[in-house]
């Protein structure tokens, strides 16, 4: 935080308004196409924030910390690049930045040298603190699905000592370093922009699925309902391969618009005990139209890349995760729902009655406890 007050506040007086002007490319040389493709390749200054998440069993009151500390880092974190960013371009032309190392570089080509050095042992050490965030978190992401059966069970383990998983420590900090070694660091900001922006978006989807659940009723009422229905209604009446009901062609002529305009029909419960995502379906809606297309905005290698990894997880989830899940097992065992047989007498109306109470509805010497007197009222009309 100090290197990031010193760039701020050295940076703004040697700022020089004249490096926006047109002959250097003006604000946004690029328009807005290029904005928002450096927005999906900077995304990652916006990771880290599912730390707070991640470590929330360890957080005395959660319910009030979690989002608190998500929108306190999330609003210091947008501020800190907004202002570190505008004072950079403001310092030098941005076509003459290093993009390796443009902070320290800036202050290196104004001819404040000692400065840069600042900069950079400052830049080094805010390396070191993601190392450790990152060494913090995945190992709790890695426990928990390990924990559940999602992963190989190895990773379960925790030191008896130190109340770690050193398991899971071990063999992923050495993979991140593994991978800090081979790729560049162009490919690994992509290859991290693309995973957490389809990560966030499966999260607004959750949230949007959770905000549903409810042990009502269902009405079909909303617009996903009756699409919905038409859907069931037209494979029981499919008529041939590639044909579509005519009912069909107004929904898919607006399947985006209309999709998102659904999520406004259903019934969504109100709880008042945990954090509630607000507006919704309103911002996972936006969360996950903007997160697909700052994807899009991403290289080709950076999918292709995105495809294996997505394919090795995929291979671990079939092919192990799936079988063992205690999660999936319990929600594959049928619910619990004991039925009671009871052969019925020949006797009296009172000895029938008594046949089905439950235990401690008759007492030891063989009458109801609280229904004998309308049992022997109804065998005395009888």
């Amino acid at each position: 935080m100090g290197v990031i007050v010193f760039i701020l506040v050295f940076g703004f007086v040697l700022a020089e308004p004249a490096n926006w002007s047109q002959e250097q490319g003006g604000f946004a040389p690029f328009g807005l196409s290029g904005i928002l493709a450096g927005s999906a390749t900077c995304f990652y200054a916006f990771v880290g924030f599912d730390v707070i998440a991640s470590s929330s069993e360890e957080a005395k009151n959660p319910q009030k910390a979690v989002p608190v500390a998500t929108a306190i880092s999330l609003g210091l974190a947008a501020t800190a690049y907004i202002l570190v960013s505008t004072v950079l371009t403001l310092m030098v032309p941005w076509r003459t930045l290093d993009p390796n190392s443009a902070l320290a570089d800036a202050f290196f080509r104004r001819g404040y040298s000692w400065a840069g050095i600042v900069v950079a042992v400052g830049s080094i050490c805010a390396m070191n603190t993601v190392l450790l965030c990152n060494l913090f978190s995945l190992p709790r992401i890695v426990y928990a699905m390990a924990e559940d059966g999602l992963f190989f069970s190895i990773f379960a383990r925790v030191n008896p000592l130190t109340k770690v998983p050193v398991n899971a420590i071990l063999v992923f900090g050495i993979l991140m370093a593994t991978m800090a070694l081979i790729f560049d660091l162009e490919a690994l900001v992509q290859f991290l922009s693309i995973g957490t922006l389809l990560a966030y978006t499966f999260v607004a989807a959750k949230s949007q699925a959770i905000s549903e659940d409810s042990d009502e009723p269902k009405q079909y009422e909303s617009l996903s309902d009756k699409i919905q229905l038409v859907e069931r209604q037209v494979t029981r009446e499919q008529r041939g391969v590639g044909q579509l009901r005519a009912s069909w062609e107004p929904y898919l002529d607006r399947l985006v618009g209309d999709s998102l305009h659904s999520f406004g029909f259903t019934n969504h419960v109100k709880n008042t005990t945990t954090f509630q995502v607000p507006l919704v379906p309103l911002t996972p809606g936006a969360s996950i139209l903007i997160n697909i297309f700052l994807m899009m905005k991403l290289s080709l290698l950076t999918w292709i890349r995105f495809t294996v990894w997505i394919a090795i997880g995929l291979i671990v989830y079939f092919g192990y995760g799936i079988w063992h899940s205690k999660e999936g097992k319990r929600e594959l065992q049928p619910k619990d729902m004991a039925a009671r047989y009871v052969v019925l007498p020949s006797g009296s109306l009172v000895e029938t009655v008594q046949s089905v109470q439950p235990d401690g509805q008759v007492d030891t010497s063989g009458h109801l406890v609280s229904s004998a007197p309308a049992a022997e009222e109804c065998a005395e009309k009888r």
